[in-house]
């Protein structure tokens, strides 16, 4: 992961694994708990997959957070707090009736296992801020886009595809609390106190990125936005009146 030239292939392997080494069995067990160990590193050494000077990368490290996502929640912190975390709290909701399966009952090794889940957990609250954030940094990119068409063009087209498909599996997956600092973040960097409006060449995807928020929480996505948004059309239509 910290070779340039390396990091795409393996980024690419790992999105393969996800579904091999985290994946409860039938029987409710991990196959294998060293990739949920691994989880709070691996998180944070792809995050600069995101690249907008690397399309190729950035859709690896997009097809390998949509895989795990599709295993995995974000649970919010309070959630933690109000019982112990476990594979089967941090796993995706249809997982959940999944009872993992302890053969060993040793104090030590259950601590050892908590500990690991509670550190999975926390990574997962720390590292999906960033990821919205990243991805807005791509978005803010799109005004150096190529327009000449052709290749350039179709891997445009298929980064913004792996992009929403990413953030649609996300936005299903995130607890209530971290939902709202989501918008919190996507607030601040779409409706500035004054200024140029940002991400002016990324129109399409910021709208299906407000989309994928907006059918999970369709309430909370209107009182973010609908104010300011009326607001501007308002201050827009005064403008050409005048």
């Amino acid at each position: 992961l910290n070779s340039a030239h390396q990091a795409p292939s393996a980024i690419r392997g790992l999105k393969w694994l996800v579904p091999t080494l985290l994946a409860p069995r039938s029987d409710g067990t991990v196959t294998s708990p060293l990739m949920f160990s691994c989880l709070p590193e691996l998180l944070s050494m792809t995050l600069p997959s995101i690249d907008p000077s690397d399309t190729f990368k950035t859709m690896y490290g997009l097809a390998f957070y949509h895989s795990l996502l599709n295993i995995v929640s974000i649970p919010d912190e309070d959630d933690s707090k109000k019982k112990k975390i476990s594979l089967n709290h941090v796993y995706h909701a249809p997982l959940d009736r999944f009872e993992l399966v302890n053969d060993d009952d040793d104090d030590k090794k259950n601590k050892i296992a908590d500990d690991i889940e509670e550190r999975a957990a926390s990574s997962l609250r720390e590292w999906a801020p960033e990821f919205l954030r990243r991805v807005l940094v791509l978005f803010d990119s799109y005004s150096e886009r190529s327009k000449s068409g052709g290749f350039n063009a179709q891997m445009d087209t298929s980064q913004s595809f792996m992009v929403i498909r990413a953030f649609k599996v996300f936005f299903q997956v995130t607890g209530p609390k971290m939902t709202m600092s989501m918008l919190s973040i996507l607030r601040k960097n779409l409706l500035p106190s004054g200024g140029i409006r940002p991400l002016v060449n990324a129109t399409s995807d910021v709208k299906a990125l407000v989309a994928c928020i907006a059918a999970v929480r369709p309430k909370e996505t209107l009182e973010t936005f609908l104010p300011s948004a009326l607001k501007i059309l308002l201050q827009e239509e005064q403008s050409s009146n005048s």
